[in-house]
C-alpha cells in the first residue's frame, strides 16, 4: 500500500514513510529515525536523520505534512 504524502509522484520507503510523520509530527529527527530504527545508538541515529534531511524529497515530503496539519489545527480550533 503506497501512499505519497506530497503532490508529485515521489515514492518513499516504508521506513522513510515513517521517519517523515514522527518528523511532521514532533519535528525531533533523531528520535524520528529511533521510531524506525530502535536499535542504533543517538550517534548511529544523528547520522542517519542528518542523511535523511539533506534529501530534497524528504523535505518537501514533510513540509507538506506540516502544511496539511496546520490546516487541521486551524479547522479544529474555529469549531
Amino acid at each position: 500500500m503506497k501512499k505519497n504524502y506530497s503532490k508529485d509522484e515521489k515514492h518513499l520507503t516504508e521506513r522513510e514513510r515513517v521517519f517523515v510523520l514522527q518528523m511532521a509530527q514532533h519535528g525531533d529527527a533523531t528520535k524520528a529515525v529511533h521510531a524506525i530504527y530502535a536499535h542504533l545508538s543517538d550517534q548511529a541515529a544523528r547520522v542517519v536523520a542528518n542523511g535523511l534531511m539533506k534529501r530534497r524529497d524528504i523535505i518537501e515530503h514533510i513540509d507538506f505534512l506540516k502544511k496539511r496539519y496546520e490546516e487541521i489545527e486551524r479547522y479544529v480550533d474555529k469549531i
